[in-house]
């Protein structure tokens, strides 16, 4: 087989053309620095073999990118991955990153909890159950939140008196101050504990 055109695509890719028909799309700087050029031969098993490397570098391109916007857990980035690449290759860059120590899930359960909790109000109970949406394992969503130090009905008076300051002294306000607490995942004692705090002061 000949390679007898490649013409640049968006999205750094590359259109191979084998034999005058369309065959590969390939990532540029890849076929750039390989050493296949038009008019070159190369096997299936090469052609395969560049689709493959392709598709890794490609795919840790992209990843690097996301995580320049933001945290990921592990699944979360590899499901992202898998929408545009093989799901091959998004397994094999999520697992290199995790090695080299790009990607760490307890580093992004640490840092996750603490936002949920102390920036969200989200109670340890429902920021574990969040972490765990994103893919972190029951014990590792339960270790991070178990490590922030915070007391359930301080946290909770706190978001009383920001969100529903009439709550002690409007019934209608109390409900609605109840049932946001309780999406919060605070528990009926730890409202009770928190109301019982706001009347105290």
């Amino acid at each position: 087989m000949i390679i007898t055109d490649a013409k640049k695509l968006r999205k750094a890719r590359t259109q191979l053309f084998i034999d005058g028909e369309a065959a590969v799309q390939v990532s540029s700087r890849l076929f750039e620095e390989s050493r296949y050029k038009i008019g070159a031969e190369i096997t299936d098993g090469e052609l395969q073999e560049l689709l493959e490397a392709s598709e890794r570098f490609l795919a840790r391109e992209k990843a690097l990118w996301l995580l320049s916007l933001r945290d990921y857990p592990k699944r979360e980035l590899c499901e992202k991955l898998r929408r545009e690449y093989q799901p091959e290759a998004a397994e094999a860059v999520c697992d290199a990153l995790e090695d080299a120590g790009i990607i760490s899930d307890e580093n992004y359960a640490g840092r996750r909890a603490l936002a949920l909790i102390e920036k969200r109000g989200f109670s340890k109970k429902r920021a574990a159950w969040e972490l765990m949406k994103k893919g972190i394992s029951r014990e590792l969503a339960q270790e991070a939140v178990d490590r922030v130090e915070y007391d359930p009905a301080e946290a909770a008076a706190h978001l009383i008196l920001k969100k529903y300051p009439g709550a002690l002294n409007d019934e209608a306000v109390f409900r609605r101050a109840t049932a946001f607490l309780a999406r919060r995942g605070y528990s009926p004692r730890e409202i009770r504990a928190a109301f019982e705090k706001l009347n105290d002061l």
